[in-house]
């Protein structure tokens, strides 16, 4: 067995006139043309064509004079709201690292950005959704906790629905918090965030048992604190992963209630593509000077993607930046049963995606066909780890099973905190390397 034994996988809307689609795509263009004929206004992110910033799709110089860099995103940003201050276009967050814009407009205000010098793509805010301790001796966590390694001194960022920091599976070791939701004010939606604002910063910011997690049947907001769990838990009976590891969490959903919106479920959870890029954005400003932050995992996603989707997720840049930091970004692949892509933004090239195995702890050291019915596959995916019937710590001190490709990827984010442990100056492409090079081969391309 190698260091540790995660497994290697590897309604048309007329358009009143010409458009340029070299912004956007013609199928996009005509879907946000619909939504904002019956709704009046739409919530896009819009890149923008910021000097200096080249390849904006690519690595962000994070090391270099951010000063000057937010300097120069804040003037291309007020160079457009000039150009639009005759349209019905309103910004509802403006980034201060990221070379992005949220705005809400109409038909006329969106033909403007695509007219626009300044604008690279529109984007239409997207909703991601979740994807739903016996596992840590299937990757062999165990052996290394006994050679002293087990996540101390690293710390892992939970992008997700917010967690109970009270729970005597995490201790004391949540030592950020923050809230990112519903910045868009999308019809229908309501924020999680304790505030009842669009985001909450400090102690409390990530509470995951606020009136608007708990009104219902079922805390909506579960999912955080078990992903918590597997990552860095430490119990009486059994451990997570990086059992030592310090915990950020960031609430980057937001609550959605009515049976249309929800698959037939009187109330469910969203995550705003704007929510996400601003939790990241919070991450480079707030939270890099002060923890030493190993990995990002992001049990969430949406879409069908065969290829790399670098050039149609608002994350690209994010997540290749952090990977230059030495920063990994874990996302689950999701559970739509793909045979030959995985969900967006896992799809990234420079992401780690992870889809999930049946939990075979009896039958350790040995390698079984056994990819976890769901899981969504492909020649993008990079690890397989345990996803079925993980108990983990959910809200109110409780311990629950979940089923699901977010439950696998939190096992490589711990994973990589373990890694970082032993040896801090290693680079994500050696953490990756030696991950797929030292687990079992459970799938190839040719197999799907």
């Amino acid at each position: 067995m190698g260091l540790l034994s995660l497994i290697l996988v590897v309604v048309s809307v007329s358009a009143q006139r010409a458009v340029s689609y070299n912004t956007i795509s013609e199928q996009e263009y005509l879907q946000l043309q619909e939504s904002i004929s019956s709704a009046g206004t739409v919530p896009v992110i819009v890149e923008l064509a910021v000097p200096g910033l080249v390849d904006t799709k690519g690595e962000l110089d994070l090391n270099g004079d951010m000063q000057a860099q937010g300097q120069a995103i804040a003037t291309t940003q007020q160079q457009l709201l000039d150009e639009l201050s005759g349209y019905n276009a309103t910004p509802y967050y403006e980034y201060r690292i990221f070379p992005y814009l949220a705005l809400h407009v109409d038909g006329p205000a969106l033909d403007a950005l695509l007219e626009s010098d300044h604008v690279v793509a529109v984007q239409a805010d997207e909703a991601s959704e979740l994807f739903l301790a016996s596992s840590t001796a299937v990757i062999g966590a165990p052996s290394v906790w006994a050679s002293g390694f087990d996540g101390a001194g690293q710390t892992v960022v939970i992008l997700d629905t917010g967690i109970d920091v009270t729970h005597p599976f995490l201790g004391d070791r949540v030592v950020a918090e923050a809230c990112f939701s519903n910045q868009n004010n999308t019809a229908g939606g309501e924020s999680l965030c304790p505030n009842g604002q669009g985001s909450q910063l400090g102690t409390g910011a990530a509470n995951a048992q606020t009136d608007a997690c708990l009104r219902g049947d079922d805390n909506l907001c579960n999912h955080g604190t078990h992903v918590a769990g597997i990552a860095a838990g430490e119990g009486t009976d059994f451990d997570g992963v990086a059992r030592a590891a310090d915990i950020i969490a960031i609430q980057v959903f937001t609550r959605v209630d009515g049976s249309d919106n929800c698959d037939g479920a009187p109330a469910c959870v969203v995550s705003f593509d704007s929510d996400q890029l601003a939790a990241m954005e919070h991450i480079v400003e707030e939270l890099l000077p002060e923890h030493q932050i190993a990995s990002i995992n992001m049990s969430l996603g949406g879409g069908e993607f065969e290829e790399s989707c670098d050039g149609d997720s608002l994350l690209t840049s994010a997540i290749n930046s952090f990977r230059s930091l030495g920063i990994a970004t874990v996302i689950s692949s999701g559970n739509d049963h793909f045979l030959d892509a995985i969900s967006r933004p896992a799809c990234v090239s420079y992401a780690i995606s992870v889809g999930a195995t049946e939990d075979n702890d009896d039958v350790w050291g040995e390698c079984h066909d056994d990819i976890c019915d769901g899981s969504n596959i492909s020649e993008q995916l990079d690890l397989l780890a345990p996803g079925a019937n993980i108990e983990s710590s959910i809200p109110g001190g409780e311990f629950d099973k979940y089923y699901g490709t977010s439950m696998a990827a939190p096992h490589v984010a711990g994973t990589i905190a373990i890694m970082k442990s032993l040896s801090p100056d290693m680079t994500v492409d050696d953490i990756e390397r030696i991950l797929e090079s030292t687990g079992c081969l459970l799938y190839t391309s040719d197999a799907a």
